[in-house]
């Protein structure tokens, strides 16, 4: 076995060439040291805190249990998802994530 080391980040919101919010990545696994001025950290962390708060307020928030043999299809650049703990009660969880490319008209 070799070890190996693996990591990638991608930064909170992502801007377009003309400076429009064109994605927002806040999952765990994208996450990073963060590479800011120690004064700005607080600042940040506030910030980060604040909008957290919002999305699990938001008056548009849908929460849906799936059912044994439902199924979820989202376009992930599209909808803001994210998934709650759960625990299994003696179940089994079956989460299998496919990904597709749409290509669209220009």
């Amino acid at each position: 076995n070799i070890p190996v080391s693996f990591s990638y980040a991608r930064p909170h919101i992502e801007l377009d060439s003309y400076d429009r919010v064109c994605g927002i990545n806040l999952s765990p696994q994208f996450r990073s040291p963060m590479l800011v001025a120690e004064n700005d950290v607080e600042e940040y962390y506030e910030a980060f805190i604040l909008f957290s708060t919002m999305l699990e307020e938001a008056p548009l928030r849908i929460e849906h249990r799936l059912k044994p043999g439902e199924v979820l299809v989202m376009n992930n650049h599209r909808v803001f998802h994210s998934r709650k703990g759960f625990k299994l009660n003696g179940g089994e969880r079956h989460l299998q994530q496919v990904s597709s490319v749409v290509k669209t008209a220009s």
